[in-house]
């Protein structure tokens, strides 16, 4: 007489030869939480159907397994939302600058162009209060052409002109030269200040999450280093 067996055979049967060996491969887990999340429940059913039935897997540690997923895939939703928010908020600020298109600015430089007989108007500040402020001009190989005492420096933008005559009384060359402003801060350290220089906008553009200006000299710079729009600054006569 035969015997049936119903649906037993379907069983996997426990083997401990190759239940506890190391299994290795080659496929990647997952550059995503979902995929990580999919490939751990895989591998996770896997080790239930091999464990060993004498010796089952320990309840705390399947709930602390599945808590680590789930605080994975909370991980990963909350920074798909960040990411959202931040391209949301770039958007709008790329819009709201689009209007600034043709307008006037000033936009914090580090360089200026004397032509050799017209002064040159820029402005400067510093984000912070400075006291014994010194305004410095080189030349292109580092040379100091001129240096001026501006004392105390503040948010208030403040008018300056440079004729191109340089600290000996010479007339420096035309061309291009850099300049900076730095000071003392109320704890004694020395403080970089702002030079600012008009451009006229001509375009806006996105970069990553922040919005670039597009100006008429040529310079790209970011929307937080316009200080003013409209109104060219007109430099004090005799600096």
């Amino acid at each position: 007489m035969s015997t049936s067996t119903g649906n037993l055979s379907l069983i996997p049967r426990y083997d401990a030869a190759t239940a506890n060996q190391v299994k290795t491969s080659n496929t990647n887990i997952g550059s995503t939480a979902e995929e990580i999340q999919n490939n751990f429940m895989k591998m996770l059913v896997a080790q239930m159907q091999n464990q060993n039935p004498l010796n089952p897997m320990d309840n705390a540690q399947f709930a602390s397994q599945l808590a680590q997923m789930s605080q994975l895939q909370g991980i990963e939703n909350m920074r798909a939302s960040i990411d959202s928010f931040v391209t949301q908020v770039s958007n709008g600020r790329l819009l709201d600058q689009a209007s600034m298109i043709g307008r006037d600015v000033l936009a914090v430089s580090s360089s200026i162009v004397w032509d050799g007989s017209n002064p040159v108007n820029f402005g400067v500040n510093s984000d912070s209060v400075l006291s014994s402020a010194i305004l410095r001009i080189k030349s292109s190989d580092g040379r100091v052409v001129d240096e001026i005492a501006l004392g105390n420096l503040g948010p208030s933008i403040k008018a300056l002109s440079w004729d191109g005559t340089s600290s000996d009384g010479t007339l420096a060359r035309s061309g291009g030269y850099v300049v900076s402003v730095e000071g003392l801060a109320f704890d004694g350290k020395t403080v970089k200040g702002n030079v600012l220089t008009n451009a006229t906008v001509e375009g806006v553009q996105r970069s990553g999450a922040s919005v670039q200006i597009r100006l008429s000299d040529g310079r790209v710079v970011s929307d937080t280093q316009i200080v003013q729009i409209g109104h060219a600054v007109s430099g004090t006569p005799g600096i």
